[in-house]
């Protein structure tokens, strides 16, 4: 059992002050530690980003509003401003219902 236990206490750098008689705990939190905290954080980072571009409007880069609608076809989700079913609605403001109504519309009219 102290063979994996010091491997261990070994590679978190936890024994280098070990011939002076003690342990040095300083090494474990600015180097493993620390290496720990900061991966984590920046694969946090990593993930919300992914999920944001995910989940924002697909018409271009540059809108960053939530893209709540399909559009027909339902491979893409846009915003109420960039959803090409619009023109049919009048000229009126859209509404989640309406857009989700054109398309189902469209998915009825495609089979």
């Amino acid at each position: 059992m102290t063979g994996p236990w010091h491997w261990l206490v070994h590679v978190m750098g936890v024994d280098q002050g070990l011939p002076y008689g003690r342990w040095n705990w300083y090494n474990f939190h600015s180097g493993f530690a620390g290496s720990v905290f900061l991966g984590s954080l920046l694969n946090g980072i990593a993930v919300f980003f992914l999920f944001y571009i995910h989940r924002t409007c697909q018409h271009s880069a540059w809108c960053l509003r939530w893209g709540k609608y399909p559009v027909a076809g339902g491979l893409a989700r846009t915003c109420h401003k960039h959803n090409p079913d619009l023109s049919r609605l009048g000229g009126r403001k859209p509404r989640g219902a309406d857009l989700l109504r054109l398309h189902r519309e469209w998915k009825e009219q495609a089979r």
